[in-house]
């Protein structure tokens, strides 16, 4: 029950800082007992860094929709068939890395405790793998969703 600074993100995620203080459990010099304790909360006005690239890779995917809903619009679809599937299938990649980072921040936040002090024992990954299939349904829905009318049709 030795006493830590504790870093909190804007996204309400946290990390362990520096040691601070002995407990009365630990008398040695330069050893600790090995729980941690809150001394202080220092507040960081930043993301945590799985936060930011699920943003990054958010933002690559909108990107992705913009050229293709620009292609759409200015009637190109047509001509530019494989460039069309090129972007959709990179897009479809992109959503699957997306899934990826929100399973691994889900177990972070589900995990009691510093997510190092798990690293020795080997972990099983409960990461859901979602089918090409399922992540267009999802983003149908999404779109659905976001802009009230049904997702176009590209082919």
């Amino acid at each position: 029950m030795c006493f830590y600074d504790q870093y909190e993100f804007a996204c309400r995620d946290f990390r362990w800082g520096n040691f601070k203080k002995h407990c009365t459990k630990e008398y040695r010099r330069g050893e600790t007992c090995g729980m941690k304790l809150v001394h202080d909360v220092l507040p960081q006005n930043k993301d945590c860094t799985l936060c930011e690239k699920i943003q990054r890779k958010k933002r690559r995917w909108w990107q992705y929709e913009d050229k293709l809903k620009q292609w759409e619009s200015e009637g190109r679809l047509g001509e530019l068939k494989s460039t069309v599937q090129k972007y959709r299938d990179e897009q479809c990649g992109v959503q699957i890395e997306i899934a990826k980072l929100d399973a691994e921040r889900e177990e972070r936040a589900k995990a009691i405790g510093s997510n190092r002090s798990r690293a020795s024992a080997p972990q099983q990954s409960y990461a859901v793998q979602y089918t090409p299939q399922q992540l267009a349904a999802y983003q149908q829905a999404q779109y659905a969703q976001a802009y009230g009318q049904p997702y176009p049709a590209y082919q």
